[in-house]
């Protein structure tokens, strides 16, 4: 059974160029959008491309190079995130062994916060550093056409007679329109096992899309600035409607995840978008797994989210206390994240709550706090992590400061492993993160909420996940 849910067969075909998705060992499986765009922009550029998205089809380093070897492809591109570099360096090493020749690209958000490094420990040719479309489209036609000049390609890192050439940073995608949509004929969103991003879902098959890119907050423990700037984007409600018409009537979804780190922040942008979604009368269930900011919420708002379809929405809560909150550049204080998940409760859409533990400035006392307000705020599931420093956050920088890139066991920052801080230990960080997830589902309330939401087929899969996160 554990394996039933996973599509063991690829149709391998023939590209130009493979763009691989590392494995990151994640329960989840969603589709890859990151791929998904470069894919559509190769394609734009008249190139052949396929996408290998390893943990799809629970791929391990044989089977990968085995992969490349049956497609042949001119350029091999991988989509690193931090979980997953220590795995892309035995790729590459291997692909190197095995005789493979063609240039091989390195990008994603791992790169983009540490490319000069990276790209020579991971002995790779090129690197893609922030927002990775036209890059990618001007490096491709350089390599395979022979058009452009490979230094004034901006947003690249290249290797040339042994030395690391950093070109101009690249400028942001103002209108997000002229994107085309992720390429979902490669993708298949359909033939996804039934592992969304948070598990949990209505209807399916599950899509995952963005409306938004960037976040205009500052919160210490986060790296999404650093990959996609301050400040938000935002397609147009027309633009984004037009991509759900498409995946609902080309590839048979039914529940979308809208992946945005910054939905609300833009109460017009996401009032609109559901006024066009009732107008069209789109049949479709979606949620923020992604999650959004407390003190975001408002009746107006999650009135006509619920109009639209909207039955689940992910909170940012964080902690109990508001003074760690702050310290972390997050300042919200109890009232208003009751606020929110009463205004949500009350327009029955379900709450998902996330607590992050292990602040810096964190005493045990004031992960009890947090614990104990789990448990009163009614929602209907809690996420639990560990404060981890990501690559391009402020924790990033400041953990790190005195370490040689080369000491750091880049798997192990995840959300649940622990960190030294300024009163706990890691074994005590990962204790009381099994204290946070169990006080949870203990409750008879939360433990059945969660049951009753959890289809059969993902059941192996609840509890592997349960088991890495309380016992890792």
């Amino acid at each position: 059974m554990a394996l039933s849910i996973f599509k063991k067969k690829i149709r391998p075909t023939g590209a130009e160029i493979i763009i691989i998705v590392p494995p990151t060992g994640h329960i989840t499986v969603p589709p890859h959008l990151g791929s998904g765009y470069l894919a559509s922009m190769a394609r734009k550029n008249n190139f052949s491309v396929s996408i290998l998205h390893c943990d799809k089809y629970r791929l391990g380093l044989k089977d990968i190079i085995n992969q490349v070897k049956q497609i042949k492809p001119k350029v091999i591109c991988l989509s690193i995130v931090t979980v997953s570099y220590s795995v892309c360096k035995k790729i590459i090493s291997a692909l190197r062994c095995t005789g493979v020749e063609a240039p091989i690209i390195v990008g994603g958000p791992h790169i983009t916060s540490l490319g000069e490094y990276s790209i020579r420990d991971l002995n790779a040719d090129y690197a893609v550093a922030g927002e990775g479309e036209v890059t990618f489209a001007e490096i491709l036609n350089f390599l395979l056409n022979g058009v452009g000049q490979l230094n004034k390609i901006r947003g690249l890192l290249y290797k040339e007679d042994g030395n690391i050439h950093i070109n101009q940073p690249r400028g942001l995608i103002q209108d997000l329109d002229t994107i085309p949509f992720p390429a979902w004929d490669i993708i298949r969103p359909a033939s996804y096992p039934p592992l969304p991003h948070q598990i949990l879902f209505k209807n399916f098959p599950v899509a995952p899309i963005i409306t938004t890119r960037g976040c205009q907050h500052r919160c210490y423990f986060c790296a999404v600035p650093g990959i996609w700037g301050s400040g938000v984007r935002k397609r147009s409600p027309n633009n984004i409607v037009d991509e759900i018409q498409l995946l609902i009537d080309n590839y048979g979804i039914k529940e979308i995840n809208i992946e945005d780190d910054s939905f609300t922040f833009d109460k017009d942008h996401a009032i609109n978008l559901c006024k066009e979604i009732i107008k069209r009368k789109l049949n479709f269930s979606w949620g923020l797994p992604n999650g959004i900011r407390v003190d975001t919420v408002s009746e107006d708002l999650v009135s006509i989210m619920k109009e639209a379809g909207c039955y689940q929405i992910g909170l940012g809560i964080e902690c109990a206390d508001s003074n760690v909150l702050g310290a972390a550049n997050k300042r919200m204080n109890l009232s208003t994240i009751q606020g929110a998940v009463e205004i949500i409760k009350r327009n029955k859409i379900k709450v998902r709550g996330f607590y992050m533990i292990g602040f810096p400035n964190e005493s045990s006392q004031q992960i009890e706090e947090t614990i104990s307000l789990s448990k009163k705020l009614n929602t209907d599931f809690a996420v639990f992590g560990i404060c981890s420093p990501l690559p391009g956050s402020s924790y990033f920088s400041e953990y790190f400061r005195n370490t040689s890139y080369e000491k750091i066991s880049w798997k192990k920052i995840t959300y649940y492993t622990g960190y030294y801080s300024k009163y706990l230990t890691p074994p005590q960080m990962k204790k009381l993160l099994r204290k946070c997830i169990f006080s949870y589902f203990t409750v008879p309330r939360n433990f059945f909420v969660f049951l009753r939401h959890t289809k059969f087929k993902q059941l192996y899969y609840v509890i592997k996940g349960f088991l890495r996160y309380s016992f890792a």
